[in-house]
């Protein structure tokens, strides 16, 4: 009989924690801080003073999805606190929810055009095919573009070199091929299931699952109330045990306008799973490895929310219409 999982859910008091708040900006992005945004001030004055909170923050994070007609390019996950700060993370929706696909890497900051995608002399291969997890697509600038586009400045002046034969737009000497250094694969495991908020990855040979949660503070009475199913915890598999199961982090859904969520990540438990002696992928300087477990982590859940908040809208409107329907 297998033995049921351990599980170890509660922060104690000797341990530490980091907290990241996400924020929907404008209609398609999100801004992540550690400074959460006062309440009290309304208009300009609230928005002058997100704007320096989030400019004075070190660890702020931006998710940029850029347009560009007729593709559907990746977001952007960037380290700073506007569209404009370097990229660092490519990340790729599929299908109905079923999967996503992140690549991060140190070259993608210098790949990433000021459209917010790969440019074209920077993509993997020749003929711009994905034929791996590492691989990167490039996208042209066209001689058109469509109201809306993404970077129409930067549109400008490639098109304007171009006429002025300056940069011929497929030059096979300017191509400088980039690849992704790592690449996660996030997968919806049994979408017909009862485990319908499963998605399982391996980050650093550590198998890790997002899944949902009932469990919330105490102190969010509301949450509880309001929103009692639509949190999230992510769980590892102790290596070499197999068995018991660590909560790494949990998002706290937000009922409140234009905020998501807040991500509570348990830096006690992932310094004791990623055990940086014992696990080669990780052996760099103690800093940028807890950094980048963060940014891994922060790019998860980015998909889980995003995903979770698609698949609510969905379903409402499929009850709307069916309501409509019979009523009709």
């Amino acid at each position: 009989m297998a033995q049921k999982p351990i599980f170890h859910e509660t922060i104690s008091v000797q341990e530490f924690a980091s907290t990241y708040y996400f924020y929907q900006e404008g209609q398609q992005h999100v801004r992540i801080t550690q400074t959460p945004k006062p309440k009290s001030k309304k208009g300009w004055r609230k928005k002058a003073e997100e704007d320096s909170l989030v400019a004075e923050d070190p660890d702020a994070y931006f998710v940029h999805k850029p347009y560009v007609s007729f593709h559907l390019p990746p977001f952007t996950l960037r380290r700073g606190g506007s569209k404009n700060a370097p990229p660092i993370c490519l990340i790729h929706e599929y299908g109905l929810w079923r999967r996503w696909k992140l690549q991060f890497g140190d070259h993608i900051a210098a790949a990433v055009d000021p459209r917010g995608v790969i440019g074209w002399d920077n993509r993997t291969n020749v003929d711009n095919s994905v034929n791996d997890d590492y691989a990167l697509k490039g996208y042209k600038v066209r001689s058109w573009r469509l109201w809306g586009e993404s970077g129409k400045q930067y549109h400008r002046e490639v098109n304007r070199r171009q006429r002025d034969g300056l940069d011929s737009g497929d030059d096979p000497f300017s191509h400088q091929p980039v690849r992704a250094q790592e690449s996660i694969i996030l997968s919806w495991t049994s979408p017909f299931s009862r485990r319908t908020r499963w998605y399982q990855f391996t980050y650093a040979g550590v198998e890790l699952c997002w899944k949902g949660t009932r469990r919330i503070p105490e102190g969010q009475k509301w949450t509880r109330r309001l929103m009692p199913i639509h949190h999230l915890k992510l769980i590892a598999k102790l290596p070499g045990d197999g068995v018991t199961e660590v909560v790494l982090a949990q998002f706290f859904c937000s009922f409140a306008g234009g905020e998501f969520g807040n991500l509570v990540i348990r830096d006690t438990e992932i310094a004791e799973i990623f055990r940086r002696d014992e696990m080669p992928e990780l052996k760099q300087e103690k800093g940028r490895s807890l950094t980048r477990i963060h940014e891994m982590i922060i790019a998860t859940s980015l998909c889980m929310v995003l995903g979770e908040f698609e698949k609510r809208k969905v379903t409402i409107e499929l009850l709307i219409e069916m309501a409509c329907s019979a009523a009709g």
